[in-house]
């Protein structure tokens, strides 16, 4: 499951205008957010807590330079 996961959103990144190289480097940090996220709301985390890791991982992404600031399209 998380292989698949990690492909189609390789995939996005790249169809998103993404490098290779950073396309790798988000998916691989996307899909460890998206688990630790698992993790800390099974372990009683806040729904804050929760939220900032969130907030901190989609800040992080947006620094990346070649990818859209906004995504464009349907959703």
């Amino acid at each position: 499951m998380i292989d698949g996961l990690r492909a189609m959103l390789e995939q996005a990144l790249l169809a998103a205008g993404a490098g290779k190289q950073e396309a790798a480097e988000l998916t691989l940090c996307t899909l460890a957010t998206n688990k630790s996220l698992a993790v800390l709301s099974r372990a009683g985390f806040s729904g804050e807590d929760l939220a900032t890791v969130a907030a901190a991982a989609a800040k992080n992404a947006k620094a990346l330079p070649n990818l859209p600031a906004e995504p464009s399209g349907p959703r």
